[in-house]
């Protein structure tokens, strides 16, 4: 399993002089089952010049920092892939944009394990924001286990 930070900045980087460029906070983790995304960021164009494909995608929540990006992801893709969120997530994303037709949007639920492949994903729910529900993933694969939140 190989992990690729695609950004690590905070919303909209820091202000004032020298300000960071780093790009809002993602996660690829590849390897030869597929190639899993979290979070698909409001610099998800500048971001998918490092990508090669998209198997799977896991959002964190549904504020735009984190799923600001998902329309750019919704045409960047050749074809149909899995997003999972919390519920309240895949209800804000259907609110917020018409059409996904490339994104199988699915409501999963907290501690329940989901077998995708040869990797075993589990959302936690942490805090973060009363006004959305927000998952840290889990994620084993072949003895590794990582988590981002």
């Amino acid at each position: 399993m190989r992990v690729r930070f695609l950004g690590t900045g905070p919303a909209r980087g820091r202000p004032g002089r020298g300000r960071s460029r780093r790009t809002e906070s993602s996660l690829l983790v590849d390897s030869d089952d597929g190639a899993i995304l979290i979070d698909a960021t409001r610099d998800f164009a500048s971001q998918a010049r490092r990508l090669e494909s998209v198997d799977l995608v896991l959002l964190t929540h549904a504020h735009r920092d984190a799923s600001g990006g998902v329309h750019q992801l919704d045409r960047w893709l050749p074809s149909q892939v899995p997003l999972l969120a919390s519920r309240s997530t895949v209800d804000v994303l259907r609110s917020r944009y018409r059409r996904l037709p490339r994104l199988e949007l699915r409501g999963v639920s907290s501690g329940r394990t989901i077998a995708w492949r040869n990797f075993r994903i589990t959302p936690l729910v942490v805090p973060h924001a009363r006004d959305c529900t927000t998952f840290a993933w889990r994620l084993d694969h072949a003895g590794i286990s990582i988590v981002y939140a």
